[in-house]
């Protein structure tokens, strides 16, 4: 037999999905709420996983680059707006070596515009920004710890069940 307290144990004894009784004859509904967790799980993993991908260019030397060659295309996005995606070919000046390498830069920028970089040797990022990366770690630590959750009630048992 299980003890619980506090909390854990008010849902227990008094919230039971459908088709379970209060003697705990069927917990098969509440025993199932394992495998939406583990994807919950998976999924706040892969977001803290991309912010940290997408926070390599924070850790990079910092350039400002020559924007050329820059073309636009728009596409259509949610609930009838549009993504309009520009890319360039930027130039820039790294311990006295030209580099170049064709990257997305923000929609505003076009031929002959200055842009911040987050360089690596020749490889860059536009306006590299910590406040994306941020808000996905943050997000993805959430559906973790609300994945532990519904793992935790998962593996209650009503008080009388052996």
């Amino acid at each position: 037999m299980v003890a619980h307290s506090g909390l854990a144990a008010h849902l227990v004894r008094t919230h039971y999905p459908a088709g379970m009784s209060r003697d705990g004859a069927n917990h098969s509904a509440m025993r199932r709420l394992w495998i939406p967790s583990v994807g919950l799980a998976i999924l706040g993993v892969f977001m803290i996983g991309y912010a940290a991908w997408a926070m390599r260019g924070l850790a990079w030397d910092h350039a400002t680059g020559t924007a050329s060659a820059c073309d636009s295309s728009t596409s259509s996005g949610g609930h009838g707006g549009t993504i309009t995606t520009t890319t360039c070919t930027v130039t820039w000046r790294a311990h006295g070596v030209l580099h170049a390498a064709r990257i997305s830069t923000p929609p505003s920028t076009y031929d002959g515009d200055d842009v911040d970089l987050g360089v690596n040797g020749d490889e860059a990022v536009a306006n590299p920004s910590p406040w994306v990366p941020a808000g996905l770690v943050c997000c993805g630590a959430v559906i973790i710890a609300l994945a532990a959750g519904m793992a935790y009630l998962a593996r209650l048992r009503p008080p009388g069940d052996t």
